[in-house]
């Protein structure tokens, strides 16, 4: 039996299980939620961060509500609450919560900045992205995958091609995503030359395999 199903009832660890169904309504959603208030297993972040996962599908609002409301929160549960702000394009609202996570004493991590920094990419806002790049350098998070393909598409999005370039060249790790965020953000204005320069021109078949079929249609209509 796992930790929560010992610590909590067996019907609230039942009722946990239900969150696995995808095709969960509201109503359902909010019978959860009030089972888990009355015995008492909201206060477990791991109950209360799919909770908040299945409401950020439906109601982003309610989302905000129950976030509030929570009497604890953990790393997961804010960074399921910043991305819900940036996939539903509210940047604003997903830097704001980033803000009060720094003022609750919750250091970020990797999952976090790949959220913070596509809200920057949605704001355009080069400024955010410098003083957030920073953050990152002083918490050790610059080798991270998700942090890199986040910085590079924040500088690109911002037509900051040199940056992103740099960036580019050093990255660790040069998958299917980091070729994607350089060709997005510079694809308006890529010219034969540059096309060869960035190698994209050796790299496309290989990545063919792989590919998401967007990464190679923004280059090959």
């Amino acid at each position: 039996m796992s930790l929560f199903a010992s610590k909590y009832s067996k019907s609230s660890y039942r009722t946990i299980t239900l969150l696995d169904n995808i095709c969960l309504t509201i109503p359902q959603l909010k019978q959860i939620q009030s089972h888990l208030i009355v015995s008492g297993a909201i206060a477990d972040p791991f109950a209360a961060g799919k909770l908040i996962a299945k409401f950020a599908v439906f109601d982003l609002s309610h989302t905000q509500a129950f976030f509030h409301f929570l009497p604890q929160r953990s790393r997961s549960i804010w960074n399921t609450m910043i991305k819900a702000f940036t996939e539903n394009h509210k940047p604003e609202n997903a830097l704001s919560l980033y803000k009060e996570m720094l003022g609750s004493n919750f250091l970020p991590n990797n999952y976090t900045f790949s959220f913070v920094f596509r809200a920057c990419s949605e704001l355009c806002d080069v400024s955010l992205g410098l003083m957030y790049h920073t953050h990152v350098i002083r918490l050790g998070w610059e080798c991270y995958d998700f942090v890199q393909n986040g910085l590079i598409h924040c500088y690109a999005s911002c037509k900051y091609m040199e940056v992103a370039r740099k960036l580019f060249d050093v990255s660790t790790k040069r998958d299917v995503i980091t070729w994607t965020a350089v060709i997005n953000g510079s694809h308006d204005q890529i010219n034969e030359t540059e096309f060869t320069s960035l190698g994209i021109d050796k790299h496309l078949k290989s990545l063919q395999d792989d590919a998401d079929g967007f990464t190679v249609g923004q280059i090959c209509p």
